[in-house]
C-alpha cells in the first residue's frame, strides 16, 4: 500500500529546516493473529540550511527500512503510524546537512561565502609559533 503524511505532521519547529514535499510512504502490512507487522520505506524533500556556507538546500530523505509492530485489540479497523513515521524520518535527518561534499563554507576572517568568488583574506598567524621564526637561517 502507498500514501502520504502531511508535511505539517513532522511537527518542525525549525527555521533552518523546512518540509518541502508529504512524507511519501510505501508500506506491506500483515496482520499475524493480534501482531501487526508494517515494512516500508519512507521518503520526503527537505530543505537544510547548510553547515558550512549557511545556503539553503533541498535534499531528498530515505529511510529504506522503516519497521513497525504492535499488538492489536480485537475490532480495531485502523493504526495511525504518523508518529511512528516522523521519528523515523526525524532520524533519517543529516546530522550535519552540508549544500555539497565540496562546499566551502564562509572565510572566518571576512564572511565571505567561499562557493560564490575566493576570498583575499590570508590566513591568521599562530601566535604561538612567532618566537621560532628567528631561528630559520
Amino acid at each position: 500500500m502507498a500514501g502520504e503524511v502531511a508535511p505539517e505532521s513532522l511537527d518542525l519547529h525549525d527555521p533552518d529546516i523546512r518540509v518541502m514535499s508529504p512524507v511519501k510512504c510505501e508500506f506491506v502490512a500483515v496482520l499475524a493473529g493480534d501482531e501487526l507487522l508494517v515494512d516500508g520505506r519512507l521518503r520526503v524533500t527537505v530543505q537544510f540550511r547548510c553547515g558550512r556556507c549557511g545556503e539553503m538546500f533541498e535534499k531528498d530523505v530515505e529511510e529504506p527500512a522503516f519497521h513497525y509492530d504492535c499488538q492489536t485489540e480485537k475490532g480495531i479497523e485502523f493504526v495511525d503510524l504518523t508518529g511512528e513515521i516522523r521519528e523515523s524520518i526525524l532520524l533519517s535527518f543529516p546530522v550535519y546537512p552540508v549544500c555539497r561534499p565540496d562546499c566551502l563554507g564562509l572565510c572566518p576572517q571576512c564572511g565571505a561565502n567561499r562557493n560564490r568568488k575566493p576570498c583575499r583574506c590570508k590566513p591568521p598567524t599562530d601566535a604561538r609559533w612567532r618566537a621560532l621564526d628567528g631561528l630559520v637561517g
